[in-house]
């Protein structure tokens, strides 16, 4: 993100139920950051939005990237 304290939300291609609708990301007092939002209904029944912020996961974004290098490392280890 180039610009502070602004974000986007995009549609998400869910594939589980409990998925966000919305996923994207943001900037929060210099701090890049990921968005997820849920469309959930409230007790008398209006749409709202529920939202997560996460710092973004490079280490296991990484991990997963790799994890056939792992697999060898850790069974060969044995």
């Amino acid at each position: 993100m180039n610009q502070e304290n602004n974000g986007a939300l995009f549609s998400n291609q869910k594939t589980k139920e409990t998925q966000p609708d919305y996923r994207g990301k943001a900037n929060v007092n210099g701090k890049d950051m990921e968005i997820s939002a849920w469309i959930k209904l409230s007790k008398d029944g209006k749409k709202y939005l529920s939202l997560s912020f996460q710092e973004p996961l490079k280490a296991s974004r990484f991990i997963w990237e790799n994890i056939d290098n792992y697999k060898r490392c850790q069974y060969s280890d044995i």
